[in-house]
């Protein structure tokens, strides 16, 4: 046993004074890094996002509930009256139909946020079109209750209130265990 940690001990510090395997090393944790990070990477690059002047060509009525609206969804695209990147033409009310045109093509998020906004513009016409009173408006846009339950782990048929993600220790013990055990092999 004696010449077995010998051995071990001069394989593995030659094995960690070795370039490859510090190079290699330094590769994988730079790889690891740009992986996780890579919608961040990616949003620093990303000119997509650019403030949108968007005229809209429609009555003050609907201007009064679709600008509040498509602010919530998006901060970049700003309502100007003239002379806009895009325009959006309000074509019909009763049902909402609108038509968009552009200078240049905005990105999918601005495309889907403008969708987003005039759809819940269009919610608030048929909601004001079937006269309904405060109260059920108030429903209708009530958020749902939702109950996570989890079984018990006793097989009785029960279920009990999901909690936070609680991790086994153990498993979290043996994942890192076996991946510097991989980074100290290879």
């Amino acid at each position: 046993m004696n010449k077995f940690m010998t051995t071990f001990n001069l394989t593995f510090f030659s094995k960690l004074k070795a370039k490859s395997f510090l190079v290699t090393t330094l590769i994988i944790i730079a790889g690891m890094f740009i992986a996780f990070n890579l919608d961040k990477i990616i949003g620093l690059f990303d000119s997509e996002d650019d403030a949108l002047m968007l005229q809209v060509d429609a009555d003050e009525s609907f201007l009064s509930v679709f600008e509040p609206t498509l602010q919530s969804y998006d901060e970049t695209i700003e309502l100007v009256e003239a002379d806009g990147n895009a325009t959006l033409e309000v074509v019909n009310t009763e049902p909402l139909e609108a038509e968009m045109r552009m200078d240049e093509e905005i990105s999918t998020s601005q495309e889907q946020n403008i969708q987003l906004a005039l759809n819940e513009t269009n919610r608030a016409y048929v909601l004001q079109s079937l006269e309904l009173s405060q109260e059920e408006i108030a429903q209708v846009y009530e958020e749902v209750p939702v109950e996570f339950l989890v079984a018990a782990g006793d097989d009785s048929g029960e279920f009990e209130a999901a909690g936070a993600d609680d991790t086994n220790v153990l498993n979290m013990i043996v994942f890192y265990f076996s991946v510097i055990l991989m980074f100290i092999i290879f």
